[in-house]
């Protein structure tokens, strides 16, 4: 890995998470990218196919119980897959699934012993349209604005696991970044995700809210 990737993962991994996101961004932006000779324009005809979680890739939230009680939830984001196609005329999502780590929930939220929540999975259930930001040969930057899919399975107290249904989220607003890597570095993709108040709620049974989430991976950038 290149020092000048190491020096801004290191500013990364010592931001504030509020900043987490931002940083992603401006970060690789102001040079932890580049453009390899050879390597094809990000501002045209391609696919992008990303996999693998950074460790600074998080999903951060507000959840609140059967007691009202908001608490802060902090949950890594283990593994990343996302498929972009981006032409002169469309640009499409066709893919997104993230892996979150697990999530245990305290009684006092969700009475009488808590839930221990695993195989977290949040994404899309179909492709979704894109609206381009801007389109430089280093830099591709994409939005939507989409509700996306949350699934987990209960663990129970012998250990196993009960799956639940898929649930729908509100409409987040959803911003992918493409930064071209350094020579001999691979590219890499980054989504910048946020819900404004309430993201996800059942009644007075339970409610997310003030969520953000910021991933990045190692993109494959291939011309059409």
């Amino acid at each position: 890995m290149s020092a000048k990737i190491t020096e801004c993962q290191g500013v990364i991994a010592k931001s504030s998470r509020a900043l987490l996101g931002a940083l992603f961004i401006a970060g690789f932006a102001a040079g932890c990218g580049g453009v390899a000779a050879g390597a094809p324009s990000l501002a045209s005809d391609l696919t992008v196919v990303a996999s693998g979680a950074l460790p600074q890739s998080r999903v951060l939230f507000r959840l609140s119980g059967v007691d009202h009680v908001s608490r802060p939830v902090d949950l890594a984001i283990t593994d990343l897959s996302v498929r972009v196609r981006s032409t002169g005329r469309t640009r499409t999502l066709e893919a997104l699934d993230f892996t979150l780590g697990d999530l245990d929930v305290p009684a006092g939220a969700m009475p009488p012993a808590g839930v221990q929540l695993r195989d977290m999975h949040l994404g899309i259930r179909e492709p979704a349209q894109l609206t381009l930001t801007a389109a430089e040969d280093d830099h591709l930057a994409l939005h939507a604005r989409l509700p996306m899919r949350a699934s987990w399975s209960l663990e129970l107290a012998d250990g196993t696991r009960y799956p639940f249904g898929a649930l729908q989220t509100e409409p987040l607003e959803l911003d992918l970044h493409v930064l071209a890597g350094l020579p001999g570095q691979p590219d890499t993709l980054v989504v910048d995700s946020t819900c404004r108040d309430a993201c996800w709620s059942i009644a007075d049974v339970a409610s997310l809210e003030n969520g953000s989430m910021y991933g990045a991976a190692a993109a494959v950038v291939s011309p059409l």
